[in-house]
């Protein structure tokens, strides 16, 4: 990516569903990556909805996202403090919060980034 001028957005669900299970610091190692390209961030929480098992493998937790910010499995206080310190200051950050009402999603991330600021 050095050679190129692409901007990169963070959708905290589906890094979530992809990596967090397997790597709890993935948000960590994305943010300071990536930082400095992220335009746009899509928050989001995601809540173990299930555990199914594959043949005679271990049991797998299944995540869902687009669960309000808060209700779920995700530090966004850790993850507003490391957009804080490795992202633009114009960082737009979206709720994508599709089944439930956005404003206490809304609430919960402006008191956390009044907290940090």
């Amino acid at each position: 990516l050095t050679e190129t001028d692409v901007s990169i957005v963070l959708d905290t669900g589906h890094l979530a569903i992809r990596s967090w299970l397997d790597d709890k610091r993935c948000f960590h190692k994305f943010i300071e990556k990536y930082g400095p390209r992220m335009i746009e961030v899509h928050a989001h929480d995601v809540a173990p909805v299930a555990s199914i098992s594959y043949g005679r493998g271990q049991p797998q937790v299944v995540l869902q996202d687009h669960k309000p910010i808060g209700s779920g499995i995700l530090n966004f206080k850790e993850i507003i403090k490391l957009l804080k310190d490795n992202c633009r200051e114009d960082l737009l950050v979206v709720v994508e919060d599709y089944y439930h009402d956005p404003v206490p999603s809304i609430r919960a991330l402006r008191e956390m980034i009044d907290k940090i600021s």
